[in-house]
């Protein structure tokens, strides 16, 4: 039963880590001509605009680019 509950709250915290990831959208500042992540949620700005591109999140992880890099 022990083994049980850790493997139920690690998969949960697995799980919150995943979904806050997933929950960000990427947005475009049209004055900056620049991109930069939002909790689709709240609206809040969570990752500022600073990327030339952007791409949506997957396993916590995106790609961006900032000139050539």
């Amino acid at each position: 039963m022990i083994i049980f509950t850790r493997v139920f709250f690690l998969n949960l915290l697995l799980f919150c880590l995943v979904s806050s990831a997933e929950d960000l959208i990427p947005f475009k500042n049209k004055s900056l001509g620049l991109w930069g992540y939002r909790s689709q949620k709240t609206g809040d700005i969570v990752i500022d605009t600073k990327y030339d591109e952007v791409g949506g999140f997957r396993n916590e992880l995106s790609s961006v680019r900032i000139g050539q890099l």
